[in-house]
């Protein structure tokens, strides 16, 4: 079934896999899926990126293999995608409005249990919330040669929310130009380094109106000591005035 979508949440996995997620125009929530995962190749066309955050694409689709809480996945062929056009400034912002709950717990239907949702669950594992207010970013580098990025938040009905990973593809990224720009080191960095990267980045969030998150659940995975879960990211960080000034993750390297 061939079917428009506006692209939602552009994250970063591991080397070049990506995941990526959109509305359809009826705003049910779409997670396209293909075996062996989607590649960062596969959001250009002649060289040109063609999925991104406000995107609009035509892809064939199929029905996927259901685990919950992954309630959304659909099959695609990479192949397929062919760009529309875009979402920009006010008409951006009111399809993030449109797709938006009260809380985080109201996107998980209150399943959410300390950062993690238990496999198997029926509820979501995507959704939006507006009216956020980033209250700290800090930066976890217990994780070998990943560096995670962990943000503090309030949602609009109070709760607070800490060490949310961010995954969100242009926001790792503008980090790490951030991070490449203001060290006075080409290869490797101190914590000072990490330290005042991070503090520039804050300090663009800050300057926002209006905040919003894409809120999703990772795949089930076992870490250290705990059972294995499905963990909470962050999969898309949009603000207003914008952040990254119109620019997507294709800007940043």
């Amino acid at each position: 079934m061939r079917e428009l979508i506006a692209i939602t949440d552009v994250t970063e996995m591991w080397a070049s896999e990506v995941c990526i997620a959109g509305v359809t125009q009826e705003l049910e929530c779409v997670r396209p899926v293909t075996a062996g995962g989607v590649q960062i190749w596969d959001l250009y066309e002649d060289d040109n990126p063609i999925i991104f955050p406000g995107a609009k694409v035509w892809m064939d689709f199929s029905p996927a293999q259901i685990a919950p809480p992954h309630m959304e996945d659909r099959t695609f062929d990479p192949r397929s995608v062919e760009f529309k056009d875009a979402f920009e400034g006010q008409y951006w912002e009111t399809l993030l409005k449109k797709t938006s709950r009260e809380s985080v717990q109201a996107i998980f239907d209150g399943n959410l249990k300390e950062r993690q949702v238990t496999p198997g669950t029926q509820t979501r594992s995507l959704g939006t919330i507006g009216g956020v207010t980033i209250l700290d970013l800090n930066v976890d580098r217990r994780y070998g040669n990943r560096t995670v990025l962990r943000i503090d938040f309030k949602d609009t009905s109070g709760e607070f929310h800490t060490r949310f990973p961010v995954n969100d593809l242009a926001f790792r990224r503008v980090y790490s130009q951030l991070l490449t720009h203001l060290s006075d080191k080409s290869d490797e960095f101190d914590e000072f380094d990490y330290f005042r990267a991070s503090e520039s980045l804050k300090r663009k969030l800050a300057r926002a109106n209006r905040t919003y998150l894409r809120i999703g659940l990772a795949r089930p995975a076992k870490i250290g000591d705990y059972p294995e879960t499905c963990w909470v990211q962050v999969t898309g960080v949009y603000t207003f005035p914008d952040y990254l000034d119109g620019r997507n993750w294709s800007s940043f390297r």
